[in-house]
């Protein structure tokens, strides 16, 4: 969890927020030092979501992965709010950060479970089909 002051360098973040993100206690959290941890393949994607509620404000959630200091990958989400002036300018930003790094893994494993089934049934030499509740088809293999 964090509370900033989008003009100014230092920003206020909770002891939580600093060992999820690999922190120090005393190290300052500026925007390019938290870049820094973001994964570079997240890096500008979080840059123009950070731009873009500077300049628009309102709420903003995003998902992004950070490298921690032992070199492991986390993937976090994080909602927050941008507050502008009576000039457009933003004067502050509050958000949560949550490790979402499980949820992740499990979206993942259901992914590769679901190709797997997908393949094996494509592959059979039979028709095969699935329906929901409504008994509407969800699932009907390739016929050959």
């Amino acid at each position: 969890m964090g509370l900033e002051h989008p003009g100014g360098e230092e920003r206020w973040v909770t002891e939580k927020w600093r060992q999820l993100f690999g922190f120090a206690d005393s190290e300052p959290v500026t925007f390019d030092r938290f870049l820094d941890v973001v994964h570079p393949g997240d890096s500008e994607r979080v840059k123009q979501v950070v731009q873009h509620m500077l300049e628009h404000g309102g709420e903003y959630e995003i998902e992004y992965r950070i490298t921690r200091p032992d070199g492991s990958i986390r993937w976090i989400a994080t909602h927050g709010r941008v507050e502008l002036d009576e000039r457009g300018k933003p004067v502050l930003a509050r958000g949560v950060s949550r490790d979402i790094t499980k949820r992740k893994i499990a979206e993942e494993e259901l992914r590769e479970s679901e190709e797997r089934f997908r393949t094996v049934a494509n592959a059979a030499p039979v028709l095969i089909w699935m329906s929901g509740p409504d008994k509407l088809c969800t699932f009907l293999t390739r016929m050959a």
